[in-house]
């Protein structure tokens, strides 16, 4: 595997891992905030507003949302570790 095949699937996997701490923090920890901020009575803006509704979507699809985005992130690795063996095989010749 070439070094640019074994930067992008690094990327893929970076990329999955930002998404599902994205969707931890939506699904688990901002709706006890939103919790907090209604008993104090505070007024959403239109971006809160826009990731409550987001937070609503991932508490409604988010386990089938978590388990594809690590089935992304093993899956990258799982490919990279065998591409990487391939080739170290390759140049062996064993």
């Amino acid at each position: 595997m070439g070094r640019a095949a074994s930067l992008i699937i690094r990327c893929i996997t970076v990329l999955a891992m930002i998404a599902f701490v994205v969707v931890f923090f939506l699904t688990i920890v901002f709706p006890m905030t939103l919790s907090v901020w209604a008993e104090q009575g505070r007024e959403l803006s239109g971006f809160w507003q826009v990731v409550a509704n987001m937070s609503t979507f991932c508490k409604s699809y988010g386990i089938i949302i978590l388990v594809f985005l690590m089935g992304i992130v093993v899956g990258s690795n799982i490919w990279m570790l065998i591409a990487t063996r391939v080739k170290r095989f390759s140049l062996t010749g064993k």
